[in-house]
């Protein structure tokens, strides 16, 4: 478990003899422990060409190594790292909902997600996915009455969606139209009660001075979030 003290030797090791397999067994492990991504990607290569891992093992690696590679440069607020990495990300890897998601989100978190807003569409569009659908939500477009009128289409086929009615709330409200914010919300939490849905929806009343019934609906939002929590501990508990 002395992995800097093991990096030392294996990499004198690799210096030596740089297609050994066990060798690059050990380098690839150490770089996962020191969390040392950026070598670990480098590795990729001779992990495959000496046939180090399986394909599936090294599809799973590559995912993992681009994942912490995007969390790095969201954290450093990297954009240009961010859309480089993107480029450079095999197709196979680019597509896992899981990565899609993390590049997605960090592009949106550095006030960049109007440049991701077509991509984020076509992968929808591709492959419905909730977490894809509410960072969509959160795009700052330089488009609002396209962005909208998009999510609405989607309606066609997902039109008991909650996630896609709260969404389409909240792009409503934001163009403040109120009318269809407030029908949007309510039917997304008639199908499906969320603390997000209260929440917009007391948003929303909030913002036509109506103070009472956003005190209810931060209420019941409130309700379902220490309900969620309760059922969380007492399973957690068994």
């Amino acid at each position: 478990q002395q992995f800097e003290d093991a990096l030392e030797t294996l990499t004198r090791l690799h210096s030596i003899n740089n297609k050994h397999a066990n060798v690059l067994r050990l380098l690839h492990l150490t770089y996962q422990h020191l969390g040392d991504w950026q070598a670990l990607r480098s590795l990729i290569p001779s992990l495959d060409t000496q046939k180090v891992l399986l394909e599936a093992e090294l599809k799973l690696l590559e995912a993992e190594v681009f994942s912490n590679l995007l969390k790095q440069a969201a954290e450093q607020k990297d954009r240009q790292a961010l859309q480089t990495l993107w480029v450079e990300m095999p197709l196979p890897i680019k597509v896992m909902r899981g990565v899609a998601a993390i590049y997605f989100a960090a592009m949106i978190d550095v006030g960049a997600g109007a440049s991701v807003e077509d991509e984020l569409v076509k992968a929808l569009s591709a492959n419905w996915n909730e977490t894809l659908l509410v960072l969509f939500g959160n795009v700052q477009s330089v488009d609002p009455v396209l962005q909208l009128e998009t999510a609405e289409r989607w309606l066609i086929g997902h039109a008991n969606d909650a996630v896609l009615l709260m969404v389409l709330g909240k792009l409503s409200g934001q163009r403040a139209d109120y009318a269809k914010a407030q029908r949007y919300l309510q039917q997304s939490i008639a199908i499906e009660p969320s603390v997000q849905g209260y929440r917009l929806l007391g948003d929303l009343a909030l913002n036509q001075g109506d103070a009472n019934s956003a005190s209810e609906c931060y209420k019941l939002g409130l309700e379902l979030a220490a309900g969620a929590l309760v059922n969380q501990i007492e399973t957690s508990a068994v």
